[in-house]
């Protein structure tokens, strides 16, 4: 075999070798380019998630507050809350003094429920319920700052707010607790 030839084949060989690397290269590359931008992409969408998630939980948490604040600064009257027309007098003070803090209440629950997760969900319905029957109670007693139904608030949500904490550090990609 020619001198020439041989120096054409290594030439050919030694192109062909270094396209199929590079193209090797280049699929390896394109792989792990898709790869990083989804984690990337998931990355972000938890982060939205978990911001969405603190701001709707933080929200919901004022609100209650502020309920529970506005019931408690009602004005003392001796009500006779056996009767249903003081006790609906009762509620339209309360309405319209405190109307706005029922609306945000609502309006932070449904906020939470449509976002939290199942951990979250179990508690707020509980946290919920207890809640409301504690402001319906309260509005049936006659004094309403002295009555022991409204106390325990911090007590009775300190699950609710754990499990949010737990959603979030989730969310954010930490281990658990």
């Amino acid at each position: 075999m020619n001198a020439a030839w041989i120096g054409l084949i290594g030439a050919l060989g030694g192109v062909l070798l270094t396209g199929l690397i590079g193209l090797a290269t280049a699929a390896l590359t394109h792989v792990w380019q898709r790869d990083t931008r989804q984690q990337e992409r998931l990355d972000h969408l938890n982060e939205a998630r978990a911001e969405l998630r603190r701001d709707a939980y933080t929200r919901f948490l004022v609100a209650s507050d502020a309920l529970w604040e506005s019931v408690l600064a009602q004005e003392i009257h001796e009500y006779d809350v056996s009767g249903s027309a003081d006790l609906y007098q009762r509620l339209r003070t309360l309405g319209t003094s405190g109307g706005k803090h029922f609306d945000e209440f609502d309006a932070s629950y449904l906020q939470v429920k449509l976002l939290c997760g199942v951990g979250v969900e179990d508690e707020l319905a509980g946290f919920h319920e207890w809640f409301v029957a504690q402001l319906a109670t309260a509005l049936q007693e006659s004094d309403i700052l002295s009555s022991p139904v409204l106390r325990g608030l911090e007590d009775a949500r300190q699950p609710l707010i754990a499990a949010m904490k737990a959603e979030q550090r989730s969310d954010l990609g930490f281990a658990p607790d």
